[in-house]
């Protein structure tokens, strides 16, 4: 068997955020002061490997993978009729090339983009580099760090979210990506803000899609996702230079 050092990486950094999140919830049950300072120590260290890694697999992926941005062609079997709800499910390597397939596929629409995975900052000379007009999109969440920052305040991000509502009837709301939130918050409050963005969209007329990557790990979540989406989003296979 091959080893793909770009897969490891990934899982890697599965590994590495799940232990951020695991020593955050730890801290909330230890009441020794001297114990949680410790423990604070380790979940810096476990956050700046996580940062380390995502660096890594961005030099990976550029090195390896040098895209054609422009040459993405648009999202297939996407809706954006008022209400429609859709779902994009990617590989974690073609993550990227989805989301400009999807921006392409709304450009003529006016785009509420909120940012759960990368940084706007980041993501803008990228969007670009693809032709997509930045004009007709508004990011959502803060330019320099993940949008859910610390673990502990994942219940006020999501409020946080909700406080994009309302928005503007038939534009198109992306939440990229729906994972980001996963590692951050349990299962049940999670649920119940999707349900709620979902019936919001349907109600206000505006365009709801979620993003997420394949992950054994959250097999749940996307089996949810799944059984919220009327719709599922089709991309080509990203170009690549050669």
């Amino acid at each position: 068997m091959n080893f793909d050092p770009l897969a490891a990486l990934k899982d890697l950094q599965d590994k590495e955020m799940e232990l951020a999140k695991f020593y955050s919830d730890l801290i909330k049950e230890i009441r020794d002061d001297k114990l949680v300072k410790e423990l604070k120590k380790i979940r810096r260290g476990e956050k700046k490997h996580v940062k380390l890694v995502q660096n890594i697999i961005a030099y990976e992926e550029e090195r390896k993978f040098p895209m054609v941005f422009a040459k993405i062609e648009p999202a297939e079997d996407i809706v954006l009729e008022p209400g429609a709800v859709n779902l994009l499910v990617t590989q974690k390597t073609d993550w990227f090339s989805g989301i400009l397939s999807v921006l392409k596929a709304c450009k003529e629409k006016q785009v509420i983009y909120i940012a759960l995975n990368k940084p706007a900052e980041t993501l803008k000379p990228k969007f670009e580099e693809a032709e997509i007009n930045l004009e007709k999109i508004k990011f959502v969440g803060p330019s320099k760090k993940n949008f859910m920052g610390k673990s502990e305040l994942a219940t006020l991000s999501l409020e946080k979210l909700n406080k994009i509502f309302p928005v503007p009837e038939k534009a198109v709301v992306i939440f990229d990506h729906i994972n980001s939130l996963a590692n951050y918050n349990p299962m049940v409050p999670l649920s119940r803000f999707l349900e709620s963005a979902a019936n919001r969209a349907a109600k206000e007329k505006f365009v709801l899609i979620f993003v997420a990557t394949e992950s054994a790990s959250k097999q749940d979540l996307i089996d949810l996702l799944k059984g919220m989406a009327k719709h599922m989003i089709k991309v080509k296979k990203t170009p690549l230079l050669q």
